[in-house]
Formats: C-alpha cells, sequence, structure tokens
C-alpha cells in the first residue's frame, strides 16, 4: 500500500504508537535482526517518514519518531485499516471475530503473546 511494504508499514504503525522507541525496543517487539530493521529504518528516513535521534542518556542509542509526513501516512494506512476491519467484523459477528483473536493469540508463543498484551496496554495508556 502507498508504495510501501509490509516491513515499512509494521514500523510506522508500532513507532506512531510508541514515539521515542529504541530500535533495539523495536527489534524485540518485531522479532527481528538489526540488519533487517536497519534496512527498512534506512529506507522510511530516506523517504522522510521517520527520524532517527540520538538519546540524550545515551548517545550510542536511537530514538525513533515519525516524521509530520510519516504520522500523516500512518493516519491514512490506519483509517483504512480501521475501515476495512469495521466492515470485516460487523459482516463476520461478534462470535467470530473473538473466536477469532482467541485463535489467533493461541497461534503466538507464551513470549509473544506477553509482548502483544503489553503493547496494546501501553497503545491504551498513551492513547488515553
Amino acid at each position: 500500500m502507498l508504495g510501501l511494504g509490509r516491513a515499512e508499514h509494521r514500523v510506522l504503525y508500532i513507532v506512531a504508537r510508541r514515539p521515542g522507541l529504541m530500535v533495539n525496543e523495536l527489534l524485540d517487539i518485531l522479532q527481528i535482526t538489526k540488519q533487517s530493521a536497519q534496512r527498512t529504518i534506512l529506507d522510511l528516513v530516506d523517504k522522510g517518514l521517520l527520524s532517527r535521534d540520538v538519546c540524550p542518556n545515551d548517545r550510542r542509542r536511537r530514538l525513533l519518531r515519525l516524521t509530520e509526513e510519516g504520522e500523516t501516512l500512518e493516519k491514512r494506512i490506519a483509517v483504512d485499516l480501521w475501515t476495512n476491519m469495521d466492515r470485516a467484523y460487523a459482516e463476520a459477528g461478534e462470535e467470530a471475530v473473538r473466536g477469532f483473536w482467541i485463535l489467533m493469540q493461541h497461534l503466538m508463543t507464551p513470549r509473544v503473546r506477553e509482548q502483544f498484551r503489553a503493547f496494546h496496554e501501553f497503545a491504551a495508556v498513551s492513547a488515553g
């Protein structure tokens, strides 16, 4: 979508909900290598969608933030995604949606399930 790959969408989604996220935290959330993440991060920086700021407490670390253009694009992608999901959920019905989420969580390893829970709790607190 919009000339971006799945990895780039994932980084935009996560950084939008955790501005100032350190690169090593992103690696942990996505369960990817530094090499893989670096390529995606550099692509997003080159496109003007992401910035890497020096951490004030540790100059060796980089904090990730969306640029204004990145925020605008991520919001557009999110609206499209949520609109499509709302439609699909309405058509499938509450019982099917509940079953889907139960199934998805059982496909996750315990570690990933805990990360999923923690990430969404953090996002809910940050939004509210």
